[in-house]
């Protein structure tokens, strides 16, 4: 039946997290339990709902989760904040509270879980240094800016493909995914991210291409270039520029 088939494809909504507790947990679908998926670094899942229906997800799990409707509407609940989410505008839930969905007819989204772990990476990485923990993102994030369809096309590119399971690909995917989201969402530290780096003199280039040389089939991330070159990932994409007119990923690539 269609509300079978709307409990079913919507299974993806689940945050999955990976603690005892989290383990326990369901998500409820209609008022009917649904067993949760495996943690995971990163997912995209889609969800359909033929019919309008409920979800709600338990909180306590270890990752964000990002709501990036397709088509349709509906409305997020979270943490005593309510977004209204449409094709212009995705919901983002913290790591802990419920996630309380109601869609109407029709309603589409894909879901996108990260960790918690891979987003403060992600963003010490970029700036150099520790960040707070937990880091609080915003609630919701435009789509209708540039960011904000950058981001979602790279979600909608994902959830088509099987790139995320890739032993070599997936690994620089999702450090890229989780990456521009935070430039693509509100949170304590984005004046900082979108704020001018000094360029760093040729040493930490030298060192990551000798890295690259080096170990030439290795599928290094960006968060491990910079930790070899000993500089943010925001000086070590400025020094390539400068110093190779290239960025590192160019640079990966031509190895």
């Amino acid at each position: 039946s269609d509300v079978r088939a709307a409990r079913g494809r919507s299974a993806g909504i689940d945050a999955a997290g990976g603690s005892r507790r989290d383990r326990v947990q369901e998500v409820v679908v209609d008022g009917q339990p649904m067993p949760r998926r495996a943690s995971r670094q990163v997912a995209v899942d889609e969800s359909r709902f033929p019919r309008a229906g409920r979800v709600r997800t338990p909180g306590g799990a270890s990752c964000y989760t990002v709501a990036v409707p397709t088509y349709g509407a509906s409305e997020i609940t979270h943490r005593g904040h309510t977004v209204d989410m449409d094709t212009t505008r995705a919901a983002v839930a913290q790591p802990d509270g419920e996630i309380d969905m109601r869609c109407g007819d029709g309603f589409a989204c894909y879901s996108v879980t990260i960790t918690t772990e891979m987003v403060t990476d992600a963003l010490e990485h970029r700036l150099g240094h520790p960040v707070s923990r937990p880091l609080e993102l915003g609630g919701s994030l435009d789509l209708r800016t540039p960011a904000g369809r950058a981001w979602s096309g790279m979600v909608r590119r994902l959830a088509s493909s099987s790139l995320l399971g890739d032993p070599v690909l997936a690994a620089p995917l999702k450090e890229t995914l989780t990456a521009r989201l935070l430039f693509t969402v509100d949170h304590p530290y984005r004046d900082e991210l979108d704020g001018a780096t000094r360029s760093w003199a040729p040493g930490p280039v030298r060192r990551m291409v000798d890295a690259m040389e080096e170990d030439p089939r290795h599928p290094f991330t960006l968060a491990e270039l910079s930790d070899i070159a000993g500089v943010s990932v925001r000086a070590l994409c400025l020094g390539c520029r400068r110093h190779l007119d290239i960025s590192p990923a160019e640079r990966l690539h031509a190895t």
